[in-house]
């Protein structure tokens, strides 16, 4: 790669190769993330209240938004819009819902299909 120029550039994660992107890659590679952060990003998107999703998921709301804010960090992008005292999915948090709800399916998905 071309050194010090391109590790100061971010690239932007692409989705499934569909051109769509959700954020910036970090210098060290893809983002991984968790199942849990996928739970906690899909409570928040459900309710659009960390206050309510925190009640529902039974842990601190101070917590969650921390959790959520980390993720948001993660994969580069606001995942909801803060704006007015009310949450909205952002552009991102729209086009990861549906792959969240469908990775943290999986398993399940995955044990009832065993024999």
């Amino acid at each position: 790669m071309g050194g010090a120029e391109s590790m100061s550039r971010a690239e932007p994660m692409s989705h499934r190769g569909r051109g769509r992107t959700l954020g910036p890659l970090s210098r060290e590679g893809p983002t991984v993330l968790e199942l849990r952060q996928l739970k906690y990003f899909l409570a928040v998107a459900d309710d659009l209240s960390v206050a309510a999703a925190a009640r529902r998921l039974r842990m601190a709301q101070s917590a969650l938004s921390q959790a959520v804010h980390k993720m948001e960090r993660q994969l580069g992008t606001p995942l909801f819009d803060r704006a007015g005292g009310r949450l909205r999915l952002t552009a991102a948090g729209r086009l990861l819902l549906p792959e969240a709800r469908a990775l943290v399916d999986l398993p399940r998905s995955l044990l009832t299909s065993l024999p």
